[in-house]
């Protein structure tokens, strides 16, 4: 019943034109000064967003590829990391909630885990590499 009571009265229900200058509106933003320009400013901006927000993905999907390679933390852990990823480092810092701030501290927790293993291999690497050159009776160990 309302909306039959609004049509009635609505200026092209009656016959008139809604714009001031007395042509027909063809978009919603017609008649509304400087409505024109926001709409520009914003079909401008579009694809600069998506892209800033492909970049953003395209990072956070980096950060999940290298949890992928935690082998110290069960799977279900590290597919649940990965999972909410998206959801927290795609918000700026200052909006984030706390528990998105824990989960970003849970992914430092696993990344700094990934490179003190990759350290300890190097290091037993390099080792068995300098023992392997002192047999030899090599000097190049240094260079390592």
């Amino acid at each position: 019943m309302f909306a039959r009571q609004w049509c009635r009265r609505s200026p092209q229900a009656a016959g008139r034109s809604a714009g001031d200058d007395g042509r027909a509106m063809t978009s919603p933003t017609d008649g509304v000064a400087g409505a024109d320009d926001e709409v520009g400013a914003l079909r401008d901006s579009a694809p600069r967003a998506l892209q800033q927000e492909d970049a953003v993905l395209a990072k956070t999907r980096s950060v999940g590829d290298a949890l992928q390679g935690a082998t110290a933390w069960p799977e279900d852990v590290l597919g649940m990391l990965v999972g909410a990823l998206p959801h927290c480092l795609a918000i700026p810092k200052e909006e984030r909630h706390a528990v998105q701030e824990d989960v970003i501290k849970m992914v430092k927790q696993v990344l700094d885990s990934i490179v003190a293993t990759k350290e300890a291999v190097f290091a037993e690497a390099k080792a068995k590499a300098k023992v392997a050159a002192a047999a030899e009776g090599g000097a190049g160990v240094e260079a390592v």
